[in-house]
């Protein structure tokens, strides 16, 4: 019954495969059990897998959450941040120090949802600051917001 075991359920599956074969007389139930065993783990794993990499469902909830109140806030953070040490906002965010897990593209910065687009204003004292969305593009319904602190006081974001 181990084969039905996630992670475990391939090997057991394999070695209940493999003893089922090799008894004399053969097995056919311990075959039977392995490969099923088999069977529903990769099935599990690959139902995870299309879930999470789906644009609905409950991961996709959870990663537009992370976006808000996360990722995000973050950058405004540092956008403040960088204000503060050099007197201006930065004309893009790949001027911001490199962020972990983030690859960069000219203007965008392409985390596990959407792309994040900033936007700096003509007159280069706010910006805009927000994420494509499951859609992947700017400025439509599903797109995403900093959830900031309005503790924050007076900064140059913009919405």
């Amino acid at each position: 019954m181990l084969s039905f075991v996630p992670v475990l359920g391939v090997l057991v599956g394999a070695i209940s495969i493999g003893y089922g074969d090799l008894r004399k007389p053969r097995s056919w139930a311990l075959v039977a059990i392995g490969t099923a065993g088999i069977v529903v783990t990769v099935s599990i794993y690959a139902l995870l897998f299309r879930s999470i990499k789906s644009k609905t469902g409950v991961f996709a909830n959870l990663q537009q959450q992370m976006q808000t109140t996360h990722i995000l806030p973050n950058i405004v953070r540092s956008v403040e941040f960088y204000r503060s040490q050099h007197g201006t906002y930065p004309e893009k965010l790949t001027d911001l120090p490199p962020l972990e897990n983030w690859s960069s593209q000219d203007n965008i910065y392409v985390p596990a949802t959407g792309s994040v687009v900033y936007q700096l204003s003509a007159d280069k004292k706010t910006y805009e600051l927000f994420s494509t969305g499951p859609d992947e593009k700017p400025n439509t319904a599903d797109d995403l917001y900093p959830n900031l602190d309005p503790a924050q006081g007076t900064i140059g974001y913009r919405k």
